[in-house]
């Protein structure tokens, strides 16, 4: 099977390196820049994302386009990312994987311009110009354990992914330091995460299958914030310093952030209003999604405190 991968940042190595290890898929990468490696496994292409004509020539004889891509800019993203499924279309790629990679978007709130960037390409695939052309796929994981992995020496990525770069914040828990912020009710909220490698190597596993849902979920945790806390004290072998914040004070951090236009203190202190408000979990008995651990029974997908013992 001939596979495109639109995008190659940290969850692209992940997935190409899962596609090569099965030596069973031939990949091409598109890419803005210049070719990263020589890998003569390898194909790369060099893309213009605002010309599809470009798009179009790289994607011809593909059956399979997975877009890792990354982009906070809102119109130009979600430009570049309408263009490449339209011409995935128009040379008869028969399959998409869209660019989403995170929290289920039939429950996530759009607070941020690369989660409404993300929307408008997700429209976009929803319209029956596209649904009755291209079958297009999400995969679903939630937050990458990798985020609670040390860093590099040099603070330029995580020790468990080469290529996996900080996002400037701690979600829920620091585990350098010890300790957590905790606002008030988050305790018993749930989160879904999952490590990169694990989502690499299940994309990577789907492409046996001839027929694709609308959705994959991938969960290698369901756990509440009490018990992730829990596990990262197991696995540092101390209690962690909590910080009780209430919501009035949580939201005025927000207004404040969204006042001066600090994108990261914006981050920082909206992630506690989404996990409050459900945004980092899905519900097995409701979801869209296909639980990818039902298709493939076999594939062991790694524990969070397995994980964090291999780092800490």
């Amino acid at each position: 099977m001939q596979v495109a991968i639109a995008g190659v940042g940290a969850l692209g190595h992940h997935i190409l390196r899962a596609i090569l290890a099965q030596e069973k898929h031939s990949v091409t990468i598109l890419t803005r820049g210049e070719p990263r490696s020589t890998d003569l496994r390898i194909t790369w292409r060099k893309v213009d994302y605002s010309d599809k004509s470009s798009l179009e020539a790289a994607l011809r004889g593909i059956d399979t386009c997975i877009s890792t891509a990354a982009g906070f800019d809102d119109k130009t993203f979600a430009e570049g990312q309408i263009r490449l499924v339209d011409a995935c279309i128009a040379v008869g790629v028969r399959r998409f994987v869209p660019s989403e990679f995170e929290l289920d978007p039939h429950v996530r709130k759009d607070r941020y311009p690369s989660s409404v960037a993300k929307r408008k390409v997700l429209s976009h695939l929803a319209t029956p110009a596209v649904r009755e052309k291209i079958q297009c796929t999400l995969f679903t994981q939630g937050v990458f354990y990798d985020y609670y992995s040390p860093m590099t020496e040099d603070g330029k990525r995580h020790v468990s992914s080469e290529w996996l770069a900080p996002i400037g914040f701690d979600i829920v828990v620091d585990l350098k330091n010890c300790r957590a912020d905790f606002v008030d009710g988050m305790e018993e909220k749930k989160i879904r995460c999952t490590a990169i490698d694990d989502v690499g190597k299940l994309v990577a596993r789907a492409l046996e299958l001839e027929e694709w849902p609308d959705q994959f979920m991938i969960s290698g945790e369901n756990l509440t914030c009490k018990e992730l806390i829990g596990i990262c004290e197991k696995v540092r072998g101390k209690p962690f310093e909590i910080k009780r914040i209430s919501v009035a004070d949580m939201e005025s951090k927000i207004e404040e952030a969204e006042k001066t236009n600090d994108m990261i203190k914006t981050y920082i202190w909206t992630t506690p209003l989404r996990i409050l408000e459900g945004d980092f979990w899905w519900d097995d008995k409701t979801t869209q999604g296909v639980d990818i651990k039902t298709v493939f029974p076999d594939e062991k997908i790694e524990s969070l405190e397995g994980f964090l013992s291999k780092w800490w």
